[in-house]
Formats: structure tokens, sequence, C-alpha cells
């Protein structure tokens, strides 16, 4: 009794399939869940750089290089309202392959190192890289000036 053997002629067939086919459908809709936040809102968790761990909840925008996120803290600090032990922070993701990623952690960190502590801009206590992400763990805003026009009844 002869064992089975593979049709080797079959092969670039395959290889073709998963190359015009099934590469470019995957990587669209891993785009498009990145797009739409889906890939980190629910269980994900984040800790970065010593930071408490933090659940990623709804989102709150998206930008040409990243998305931001509201993130709760599960693990560590305490009840303050802002700070590094925030109950609710904001959670800037911006993927390593990203056009502000080419050669390493965002430029963006250095601006926010650089301008740390300035009215009106958030305070980032916490980064790092967490699997595929460059993570920014940062005080939270209030709303934005489109939202406070808005709420306010202006069109």
């Amino acid at each position: 009794m002869s064992s089975p053997r593979m049709n080797c002629s079959r092969e670039p067939e395959f290889q073709f399939l998963a190359r015009t086919i099934f590469l470019p459908y995957f990587t669209y809709l891993v785009a498009e869940l990145w797009i739409t936040g889906a890939l980190l809102v629910g269980n994900q968790m984040v800790q970065v750089g010593g930071s408490p761990v933090f659940k990623v909840e709804r989102k709150l925008g998206k930008g040409g290089f990243g998305q931001v996120f509201v993130g709760r803290r599960v693990t560590g600090g305490n009840d303050r309202l802002n700070g590094p032990g925030a109950t609710e922070v904001a959670l800037k993701f911006e993927h390593r392959n990203s056009k502000g990623c080419n050669y390493g952690p965002p430029y963006e960190w250095q601006v926010y190192n650089t301008l740390g502590g300035s009215h009106g801009i958030p305070k980032v206590h916490y980064k790092g890289r967490q699997g595929e992400y460059y993570v920014m763990v940062m005080d939270m805003l209030g709303p934005s000036l489109w939202d406070v026009w808005n709420s306010s009844g202006q069109s």
C-alpha cells in the first residue's frame, strides 16, 4: 500500500491565490477593524512604562497617525480625576508601521516631553510599546471647542 502523495503542481496555484486574494482581503479586514477601533475596544488591556493596567473603552477620536480611546484603570492608582493614578485616562495608540513611526517611537513623544506642563496640553504619564502599537497614557481633556459649540445649540 503506497501513501498518498501531494500534487505539487497545485502549490504555485495556491501561492498565487494566497498572494492575490487572501492576503489583500486579510489586510483590508485588519485595516477596517483598526479604523473602526474594533481591534482595541472591549477586553483589551494596556500596561506600558510601569503604568497601572487600563481597560480600553470607547473611542474618542482618530487622526492621521493614531486613535484615542478612554482607558479605565483596573489596577493600581487611586480615585483621582487626573494625574498618573486617575481612574479615567486618554490612551493614544499609534501602529508601529504608521508613517509617524518609521524610525521608532512617534516624534510626537518628543513634542509632548517638550511641551509637558503647558496650559492646555495634556500631560503624558506613561508611554511605551505594547504589541504592534506605541501607546501614550495621558490626562483626559475636557470637551473640544467644537463639542462645546454644538452642545450650546449653535450651528
